[in-house]
């Protein structure tokens, strides 16, 4: 039995609607700084804890496991951050996971491996994303979450960008020779050159802290049974095997489970392709990053204005079109011709996972609290990220060709995709 039942205390604001000007009267706006600034720290720690292997000369096949170490606290901790994520109001949830955020990139700047760093702000990121999702549920209306999905997307890609841009300047030679970063780097406690980046990270983060205490309290109150470990593990697993039972849950599961993996693995593909077929730097290569986001941008926005929540499902041949298009990063060796494929990828991406989303969250906060969803979510994702991005490390460590790489990925995607349409149709015939 689900031991966390919601006693509603519904709040004007929730009856909204979710146009621009009244983001600041129901508390989404705050929320969405707040996701920006962190998520746009994210994206450039990862790429100063790049930087920072690759200077101590570590092996190529290192820099996926990076991505597997972030992401591991969301596989390990899913039992627990959605009851924790429920337990208090969201945004001091929010304002702690940020805390530990910004703890991580202490620890690295004092000296601490860059995988143990990434494990801790992993933490804080399993911790932030149920209470921030869940928080979106509790004061948007369902036929809001869409757009208010499209939102959070645009505002997650559009920190990519910065992120991405971000990580390559505080990893870049100007930077490396600024004079307040020469001065930064003299009283460092460590011998990198890319300690200085680390503590404007730092900064960063506190930012962020400091935007989480402007979101509003949403009211909603969740009555739940008294912590335990074990009672967690089993609630956890009861709304895992529930959700994943759902007709709608295991459709929308499936596909944004294959596409975050797709993503995180791609991210650091990207990265090594550049550098490896187009000559460019580790800083010009997160460029590429940048149009892939800005075509995601636009994908959301289409999404959002043309895409109803009820329909998410009649969309999923598209996700042959993302396959097709790795596959094409075989044959293109110039830049600009790179940079217009990558804004294709996310763009389809885009269209494709923004009302994925929606339809998820709504099912998964009838089906269970809005905490516990989430929970599941993050888990079935982060699951796949590690698997894939674990299965990518382990090819480099093979030193199979790039172009083989690439295309191999691409046609796994078509086949999964492939499956995941033929079990919906099923699902639709015995409706």
């Amino acid at each position: 039995m689900n031991c966390h039942q919601r006693v509603t205390k519904n709040c004007s604001s929730s009856n909204k609607s979710l146009a621009f000007t009244d983001l600041f009267n129901i508390g989404f706006f705050p929320l969405l700084i707040t996701q920006f600034i962190s998520a746009t720290a994210d994206n450039a720690l990862l790429i100063v804890c790049i930087a920072m292997l690759v200077e101590a000369a570590s092996a190529a096949w290192w820099i996926p496991i990076l991505k597997a170490v972030f992401i591991i606290s969301f596989i390990v901790f899913a039992p627990f951050v959605g009851i924790w994520a429920d337990m208090a109001p969201k945004k001091r949830v929010i304002f702690w996971a940020n805390n530990l955020k910004a703890l991580a990139c202490l620890s690295l700047f004092l000296g601490l491996h860059p995988f143990v760093a990434l494990a801790l702000a992993g933490l804080g990121a399993a911790l932030y994303s149920p209470a921030k999702y869940g928080l979106v549920t509790e004061i948007v209306k369902r036929e809001l979450l869409v757009k208010a999905n499209a939102w959070l997307e645009v505002s997650s890609v559009l920190a990519a960008i910065l992120g991405a841009m971000a990580g390559g300047g505080l990893v870049s030679t100007d930077f490396k020779a600024w004079s307040v970063t020469s001065g930064l780097q003299a009283w460092s406690p460590i011998a990198s050159l890319y300690a200085p980046g680390v503590l404007v990270l730092f900064g960063v983060y506190i930012l962020a802290t400091g935007w989480a205490r402007l979101i509003p309290l949403s009211h909603a109150v969740y009555s739940h049974a008294p912590f335990s470990l074990a009672n967690s593990g089993h609630l956890f697993a009861l709304n895992f095997r529930k959700l994943w039972q759902d007709s709608e849950g295991k459709i929308s599961l499936s596909v944004t489970t294959l596409f975050w993996g797709t993503g995180a693995t791609l991210q650091i593909m990207i990265l090594a392709w550049a550098q490896e077929v187009l000559g460019l730097s580790l800083s010009e290569s997160t460029y590429l990053q940048v149009s892939a986001a800005l075509g995601m941008v636009v994908g959301a926005i289409i999404a959002a204005k043309t895409i109803p929540m009820d329909k998410a499902r009649s969309f999923l041949k598209l996700g042959w079109a993302l396959g097709a298009l790795i596959m094409v990063m075989t044959v293109v060796h110039g830049l600009v011709t790179a940079s217009v494929l990558m804004a294709a990828m996310g763009a389809v991406c885009g269209v494709f996972i923004v009302p994925m989303n929606a339809l998820l969250q709504f099912r998964g906060k009838e089906m269970l609290s809005a905490g516990e969803s989430i929970a599941v979510q993050n888990f079935s994702e982060n699951a796949s990220v590690l698997v894939m991005v674990s299965v990518y490390s382990l090819l480099l460590a093979l030193k199979l060709p790039t172009a083989v790489l690439i295309f191999v990925y691409g046609l796994l995607i078509v086949v999964l995709m492939s499956l995941i349409v033929r079990l919906n149709a099923r699902l639709q015939g015995s409706i």
